[in-house]
């Protein structure tokens, strides 16, 4: 994005440090404050300093052992015809930026900024996936019965399998395609892990009722206020 951005993360036993939000306030033109839900007082505080609630991120779980994709057989039919390729060249990275449009991601809390919007949107997704393959952060594109129709970010912490990002073209959204998004962990060929996690935003409800329908649990919340600063 065209200004300077910082991000403040505050955990529910930890206090908000107003003098140090203020000093940033002098540096930067956009600040994001995550504060963990739990601690009432720190949305006052948000609110009493300016910040705007934008969105609230879930932290979706679900443990392998817990799959069953033989009891659903919508979900069963789905993966019979998805096709899963790793991203590994610059030739298919570029080819998959390219089908990024500005109306993939409609509920991104920056889409929805006016100060923002779609633009902006399109141009974060774009540069965070290419600076996670470039760190070598597992990317792979997604095929349903030949087409393509999306792509997914994810990464091995411990035990965990780490889904940053993952994304239904737009053509392919409201199709009934997109259920294959909950099912990334068990997509991936061969991945050994015991849990799998994701964030997904409240202002994205179809999405929530997709993991819902995978029986995810909700592990935590973070609220995430934003504030501009017109210097």
């Amino acid at each position: 994005m065209d200004c300077r951005v910082a991000e403040i993360s505050v955990n529910a036993d930890e206090e908000i440090d107003k003098n140090a939000i203020h000093e940033l306030e002098s540096k930067y033109d956009y600040l994001v404050l995550k504060v963990q839900s739990g601690k009432m007082l720190h949305n006052i505080i948000a609110a009493d300093m300016g910040f705007v609630l934008a969105e609230t991120q879930m932290e979706m779980v679900k443990n392998k052992r817990d799959w069953h994709l033989e009891d659903d057989a919508l979900t069963k039919r789905l993966m019979e015809q998805l096709t899963v390729e790793p991203i590994t060249t610059e030739e298919g990275l570029d080819e998959l930026l390219s089908l990024i449009t500005d109306d993939m991601f409609n509920t991104d809390r920056i889409y929805l900024d006016p100060e923002f919007g779609p633009k902006y949107s399109a141009r974060r997704y774009k540069n965070w996936t290419r600076t996670e393959w470039e760190r070598g952060t597992m990317l792979y594109k997604y095929l349903f019965r030949g087409k393509y129709v999306g792509f997914s970010l994810a990464k091995k912490h411990e035990d965990d399998l780490v889904c940053l990002l993952a994304g239904c073209f737009r053509q392919y959204q409201n199709t009934g395609i997109g259920l294959w998004i909950p099912l990334v962990p068990e997509l991936y060929p061969n991945m050994e892990y015991k849990r799998y996690t994701t964030r997904i935003s409240t202002n994205n409800i179809p999405v929530w009722r997709m993991y819902n329908h995978q029986k995810y649990e909700v592990a935590g919340f973070d609220y995430v206020f934003i504030k501009h600063i017109h210097h």
